[in-house]
């Protein structure tokens, strides 16, 4: 029940952030940039009956460039949890409450984890409107 306290902080802190804001819009640009051009790319290849084929393309493109950029995140979400209290001097504060150390690690990594889970449903209209190119069911996408 503390480590749920310790992770609502850490929401509260991400919704207050505006890199959090920042690194959504470049993670949603990144994926769109990298769909539209291939998509460019592919289409003007492809016959029209061969669609299907680029629909089923373009995703597996879509979910490497994700995976990637998810792995690249990770780092950023994650690695500076307990170094930023630190730096903001609030961590003996933190360590005087009736938390105890794993308490504390484990709720700034839910925390952070949330915040991958957010960036990750930050791409899904674009995962979604894979369908419309075809070659996919929504069963496969989801």
């Amino acid at each position: 029940m503390r480590t749920i306290a310790v992770l609502s902080l850490e929401l509260a802190r991400a919704a207050r952030r505006e890199r959090t804001y920042w690194f959504r819009t470049v993670y949603v640009a990144l994926l769109a940039t990298v769909v539209a051009l291939f998509w460019l790319s592919a289409s003007s290849q492809t016959a029209w009956g061969a669609q299907d084929r680029v629909g089923r393309d373009l995703f597996v493109t879509f979910a490497w460039v994700q995976f990637a950029l998810i792995n690249l995140a990770a780092p950023l979400f994650l690695c500076g949890a307990i170094s930023e209290e630190r730096n903001h001097r609030t961590l003996p504060v933190l360590l005087a409450t009736r938390l105890s150390g794993m308490d504390i690690v484990i709720g700034k990594l839910l925390g952070g984890l949330v915040s991958m889970g957010l960036l990750l449903g930050a791409g899904l209209p674009i995962m979604f409107l894979l369908l419309v190119f075809g070659g996919l069911s929504p069963l496969e996408v989801g």
